[in-house]
């Protein structure tokens, strides 16, 4: 899977009904880090609200990405991770909630990241 097949099908699952994330103030060739963070903070706001399927679907895409190498499992570990977990944080409830349902080595990137941020 390569990055722009990653975001349509995280979207389709995050918004079923709109099928898009509006990148305001951003035109033209945007970074897959950026488009990626939007995504995890995008999920964080809409994660009650989610079905079980989707949440399911998008931990399991989140897993597989972060076992690929190159541009997918970059995009993916320092937008989406690093975006979700921005935030999250503000609301433990919730940041348990997704830091517990991450795989191995997802949780462990953003521990390690965390650790290094400060955040």
């Amino acid at each position: 899977m390569n990055t722009g097949e990653f975001y349509y099908i995280f979207i389709k699952n995050l918004l079923p009904d709109s099928g898009f994330i509006k990148l305001k103030g951003w035109e033209g060739e945007i970074p897959w880090t950026f488009i990626f963070s939007s995504l995890g903070k995008s999920f964080a706001n809409e994660f009650y609200e989610l079905s079980e399927e989707n949440k399911r679907n998008i931990f399991s895409m989140i897993e597989a990405a972060m076992h690929e190498e190159g541009e997918l499992a970059n995009a993916v570990a320092t937008g989406l991770l690093e975006g979700l977990h921005k935030s999250s944080i503000k609301n433990n409830l919730l940041h348990n909630s997704i830091i517990d349902r991450l795989d191995e080595n997802s949780s462990r990137y953003l521990k390690n990241w965390s650790e290094w941020s400060g955040l």
